[in-house]
């Protein structure tokens, strides 16, 4: 299954997915192809139970990939952010879990190096609101800021762009429910409403880690 495609930064293109490995689990998958669709290099990635990219970007020094992964005897799944190189070796890794069901599903990156990551956090009960984290990380993975967005009921989003100004944009839908606050096993009578949402740019940021420039 290819869950996104991607313009790579030096030429061709990203694909990112997941596919059925040896032992019939379902693992990531990443694959360059040149501009002409032939295959340059591919490897799986398998995590937990079930794992897959749903979505890559460039970046310095390699690509940046989010996705899902569902741990072994885990019932819920979590929010997996990666780097590799150029050649799809791992530089670093990041998973987060919790109460809900986490998926990191887009992902922009900023000239600096920072990127952030669009994670949706689905309930597993009827009473607990589905809603979104956008998670900010430096060039090297620490986990910088996090900023939950929610709207009615329940909200999910899928894509993440950059805006003229910065801002990030968001779309996905908002749920609002109608009914008294239902039973465990009663559906509650709802509308789903398209959601498109702008959060703030990024502050300005220096990477403490790169060396200063003096002048003479």
């Amino acid at each position: 299954v290819f869950h996104n495609l991607t313009r790579a930064a030096d030429g061709g293109y990203i694909v990112s997915g997941e596919m059925q490995i040896e032992d019939n689990r379902m693992g990531a998958w990443l694959i360059r192809v040149d501009d002409n669709g032939a295959i340059m290099w591919q490897r799986p990635y398998a995590r937990g139970n079930r794992s897959a990219f749903l979505s890559a970007a460039s970046t310095e020094g390699g690509l940046l990939l989010s996705g899902e992964v569902k741990p072994i005897g885990s019932a819920r799944t979590s929010a997996w952010v990666m780097k590799v190189d150029l050649s799809g070796r791992l530089i670093w890794q990041r998973y987060y879990a919790g109460a809900y069901n986490y998926a990191a599903r887009d992902l922009v990156v900023y000239d600096d190096g920072r990127a952030s990551v669009l994670v949706d956090a689905t309930p597993n009960t009827l009473l607990d609101r589905g809603h979104l984290r956008l998670m900010t990380f430096s060039p090297r993975g620490y986990l910088m800021n996090v900023e939950e967005f929610s709207e009615g009921q329940g909200a999910h989003a899928f894509r993440l762009v950059k805006g003229p100004k910065g801002e990030r944009i968001m779309s996905g839908y908002a749920q609002m429910s109608y009914a008294e606050v239902p039973s465990v096993n009663e559906i509650p009578v709802s509308t789903f409403n398209a959601w498109l949402v702008a959060a703030p740019s990024l502050d300005p940021y220096e990477d403490p880690c790169l060396p200063k420039s003096y002048l003479p």
